[in-house]
């Protein structure tokens, strides 16, 4: 059997991983752990901890004297990139090659002879991550699943399940105001929906599911938001954070029904069905919803 091993490509999350890809183990086309990986048309560096494989117009960043970079020092040196090439124009139609990065000119820290100071790379990324309060993460264990099999389960539409079903508002490109505060939601399956800040008013009150068209991608809106057209927005007197997450899982099940060629637009999610739990008296149980999903280890960081 292969080897696990990340697939870097151009995409500008995730830390430009797209899969992890099984290799087999005597392959010698991997690159080396501790990098700083780009995609040419991207123009997003990321540190790289692991031995990963790359796709198209992909370069990576090591130092010219062999001497491996620690971690931190990738991370440290991903922003000094970064920044250095804003507002440089490199984008799909003029990519960031691995030879005009290499005559870009860049300000690092040094030693007053001149040597780059790679000791307080080092220190200042260690110092910002020892600020970080990282919470304990409780191991998940199936002992609660059992709830699940003796509940009472029915078939629901949307519109019964939901006492407010509507569809977001088309926002042209012009019309967004720029560097606000109000989340725009949109039919992205990445970062909960949100697509920017925008300084419109808001349109939807907080506390609401929302759905792609597309891919019927669930997210929850804790705070009031603008979403677009491509986005059914769902809502309940007894919705909260927990019980949205119980829901989001029902729904999302559903996923492989939707594309571009059959998108999942009002009407459509209105009429989808759903086995939710309910009571003895048929009604829907969204104690229970909110109850399962706070049994969950580490549902206290949500």
């Amino acid at each position: 059997m292969g080897a696990a091993i990340p697939y870097i490509t151009r995409t500008k999350s995730n830390n430009g991983l797209d899969s992890i890809a099984l290799l087999d183990r005597n392959n010698k086309l991997t690159n080396p752990k501790n990098v700083i990986t780009f995609g040419a048309e991207s123009v997003k560096f990321f540190a790289q901890p692991f031995n990963f494989i790359t796709g198209n117009k992909m370069y990576f960043c090591q130092r010219k004297d062999n001497v491996k970079l620690s971690i931190y020092q990738c991370l440290f040196l991903k922003s000094v990139f970064e920044y250095s090439l804003q507002n440089t124009g490199y984008n799909y139609g003029m990519g960031l090659t691995g030879e005009r990065f290499s005559k870009r000119y860049i300000e690092l820290p040094i030693y007053k002879m001149g040597c780059v100071n790679w000791q307080y790379m080092d220190k200042y990324i260690s110092n910002i991550i020892n600020s970080i309060n990282v919470p304990k993460i409780e191991k998940f264990n199936n002992s609660n699943l059992s709830n699940l099999q003796h509940k009472i389960w029915k078939s629901k539409k949307i519109s019964c399940l939901f006492d407010y079903v509507a569809k977001g508002k088309y926002l042209k490109k012009n019309k967004r105001i720029k560097n606000g505060n109000n989340p725009y939601i949109t039919s992205t399956k990445l970062n909960n929906g949100l697509s920017s800040f925008i300084g419109n008013k808001t349109i939807f009150k907080g506390n609401k599911l929302t759905i792609s068209k597309v891919d019927m991608t669930v997210s929850y809106q804790p705070y009031n938001f603008y979403a677009t057209h491509d986005v059914t927005v769902l809502g309940h007197k007894k919705l909260n954070k927990y019980n949205a997450l119980f829901l989001k899982v029902l729904i999302e099940q559903n996923k492989e029904k939707a594309n571009y060629s059959n998108q999942y637009q009002l009407k459509k999610i209105e009429d989808l069905k759903l086995l939710v739990p309910t009571k003895d008296n048929d009604e829907i149980d969204w104690g229970f919803m909110e109850d399962y999903i706070k049994s969950i280890p580490n549902s206290n960081l949500l």
